[in-house]
């Protein structure tokens, strides 16, 4: 391979550029709603967007669709509503989870925000649903691990939210009404979790062959091992493959008797690696730094007293979002789809926005 920068695929490269493109316009837009009320608009349709994900994911359950379209049995079984691989799926879901409890917790007191509370809370609940319903392994133990930092971060207002001493009967047989109801629904969520946990696990432990070997994580050890050889400064490390590389280049590299890879890869079920190896390490540096620095950013902007109780929460949602999502990334492949990776980076523009904002 030549030294210098470019890449090895100009036309594969030219579509990722464009594409890119009209991803930096919409972060730039919606980073300069956080001027206004607006950037909650775009978080809350997003939130929306996953509870819609989740209700075709789980009709297409009910009826056992063979595809995503009915009409032929391409992927049968491995396909979740729009997304042909399940885990994209449950990745989008968990990040509307965490924005639709970020809602759930911000709501004001009164009448009416009780009411869109208990919409926010029905949302969160048909998007956690729906990742157990798409049943990958990886999403499940994200979404615990999401609830419990949501949980934790937002304690205050959970104990505020279950409090029922001093007010009026009919308010108290309310909250105590609400309570049974969120006590039932993770009772029976927490059945659903077991059940699809334990028959996916021991659909791995069937995969597992005499001398350890499984499919799934055999197969992503061999080509995240592939792809770190691809990143050695001696190969595409500094300046990279270019971008939507990754697929032509694998076969090159797999030919290699000490990489055990099979098939085509389009992905490379680590998306940090597989960044590295198109962008190189400057170009990789630079998405890590506009996305671990969202986060940062985010927690900067928690630091300021002029930012509203009733915002603090969802600006945790959207940080705790992002970083559930980085975390799926590092064994799967979400931000490669630009659908995960649109709604990842229009996050991240709001922090961002939201941090840049003069202080009222």
């Amino acid at each position: 391979m030549p030294a210098g920068p470019g890449s090895v695929t100009q036309s594969s490269s030219f579509r990722a550029l464009r594409e890119l493109a009209a991803v930096i316009i919409a972060v730039v837009t919606v980073g300069m709603t956080a001027q206004t009320k607006a950037w909650k608009s775009v978080v809350g349709l997003i939130s929306v967007i996953g509870a819609i994900i989740a209700g075709v994911g789980i009709y297409h359950k009910s009826i056992a669709a063979k595809s995503v379209w009915l009409v032929d049995e391409w992927h049968a079984g491995s396909f979740f509503a729009p997304y042909i691989y399940n885990a994209n799926a449950a990745s989008l879901m968990n990040l509307s989870c965490a924005l639709s409890l970020g809602f759930f917790f911000g709501q004001r007191k009164g009448p009416k925000s009780e009411i869109y509370r208990g919409l926010w809370l029905i949302n969160s609940l048909i998007c956690g649903i729906g990742v157990m319903a798409a049943g990958s392994k990886g999403a499940i133990i994200i979404l615990v691990v999401m609830l419990l930092a949501t949980l934790f971060l937002n304690q205050k207002r959970l104990l505020r939210l279950t409090k029922i001493e001093g007010e009026s009967k009919y308010l108290a047989w309310e909250k105590r009404m609400m309570l049974a109801g969120i006590t039932a629904l993770i009772l029976g969520f927490g059945l659903v979790a077991s059940q699809n946990l334990v028959s996916r696990t021991q659909e791995l432990y069937s995969q597992v062959t005499e001398d350890g070997y499984s499919e799934s994580i055999g197969g992503r050890t061999a080509i995240m091992g592939l792809m770190l050889d691809m990143i050695k400064p001696s190969e595409g490390g500094w300046p990279g493959f270019g971008p939507g590389s990754f697929r032509h280049i694998v076969p090159y590299f797999a030919v290699k008797p000490e990489f055990n890879v099979k098939g085509s890869w389009h992905h490379g079920h680590c998306d940090p690696l597989q960044t590295v190896v198109e962008w190189g390490y400057f170009g990789a540096a630079a998405w890590f730094t506009f996305g671990i620095g969202a986060v940062i950013a985010g927690m900067r902007t928690l630091s300021r007293k002029s930012i509203s109780s009733s915002d603090r929460p969802l600006i945790r949602s959207v940080m705790i979002a992002l970083a559930a999502t980085g975390l799926h990334s590092c064994f799967d492949f979400p931000l490669s789809i630009y659908s995960i990776h649109l709604c990842a980076m229009l996050l991240c523009g709001i922090l961002w926005g939201l941090y840049g904002k003069k202080a009222a």
